[in-house]
């Protein structure tokens, strides 16, 4: 069945500076015609309630019947047919997009790379554009369809930049950007920085996973890992035991070509057990740092001792 009309409807009440989500029935049923809206009804996706109308008094009370998206994930749904043809023939889809906020409509932008690539591809580029739109990006590039290499272009351009995964990150965005790591992984990419709040407790188990989302497999071409445990924004600061730092040093060794581990504002040990030190750490000089505050701390493989170095 044609939704070109719902597909509009849903579009329009979503592109508001105040988004509308419920339609006078009549007005409604008129524009997508009597048959389609008695589809919609039957099927579930339109639901109809009657509100007290503005021109009720006290001596009678009257009723509209208003009509609404059975949920918001069905108005984004239809809505991001409408996108894809307005992203896909448009020059400049930025005032197409004005009223569009990507976080507060995620489905509606992931929807739209899913169904056209060309439109996917305009839309993530915005998305890229935007303050903070990097994570939002990794999320629409997981649902593009289409040619191959150009999904591999925006993973590259994506991840040749520092990618970030943070605490306050949805567990969702989390596995989307570790799954984003391992396809840059086997791009070849050389240098990776994994930043988190705190120090991913899964870090304590394998070292195959990374915070929430999970790292299926180790990154082969990454060439440092910098772990980063700043948290001033919630008032404290990361903890790393002993046990930490080894399994760090056994999932760093793993990545065969790593050859700096970086710690930056985490309460580490004084020193570390030169047992911890693998053969291949010391033959290849892997560099272990520690950067607290402005005072940068190498280890000393031999003594399991940090050293300033100036």
């Amino acid at each position: 069945m044609e939704h070109h009309e719902l597909d509009k409807i849903a579009f329009e009440g979503l592109n508001k500076e105040n988004q509308q989500l419920s339609w006078i029935k009549t007005e409604f049923r008129e524009r997508v015609g009597p048959e389609s809206y008695d589809q919609y009804i039957i099927i579930g996706i339109l639901v109809e309630e009657d509100v007290v109308s503005d021109d009720s008094t006290g001596d009678n009370v009257l009723f509209t019947t208003m009509v609404r998206f059975y949920h918001k994930l069905f108005c984004e749904w239809y809505a991001a047919h409408h996108l894809v043809t307005l992203v896909k023939n448009a020059y400049d889809i930025k005032d197409t997009l004005r009223f569009l906020d990507p976080f507060d409509l995620q489905y509606l932008f992931r929807f739209a790379c899913g169904l056209d690539p060309d439109a996917g591809k305009k839309l993530i580029n915005h998305l890229k554009s935007l303050p903070g739109g990097d994570n939002f990006a990794i999320l629409c590039i997981l649902e593009q369809t289409g040619d191959v290499n150009e999904i591999m272009d925006s993973v590259k351009d994506l991840c040749s930049r520092d990618v970030k995964i943070k605490r306050g990150d949805s567990a969702l965005l989390q596995r989307s950007t570790t799954q984003l790591l391992e396809i840059a992984s086997k791009m070849i990419f050389q240098y990776l920085v994994y930043t988190s709040t705190t120090l991913p407790s899964s870090l304590k188990v394998t070292l195959s996973y990374c915070t929430a989302g999970y790292l299926y497999q180790t990154l082969p071409t990454v060439e440092k890992i910098h772990i980063d445990g700043s948290n001033a924004q919630y008032g404290n600061t990361g903890t790393v035991t002993d046990k930490d730092i080894l399994n760090l040093f056994h999932y760093g060794m793993k990545c065969g070509r790593i050859k700096e581990l970086m710690f930056g504002q985490l309460q580490l040990p004084t020193s570390v057990s030169p047992e911890a030190f693998t053969d291949i750490m010391k033959t290849r000089n892997i560099q272990v740092r520690w950067r607290p505050f402005d005072i940068d701390f190498h280890l000393d493989l031999q003594n399991g001792h940090w050293e300033v170095r100036v």
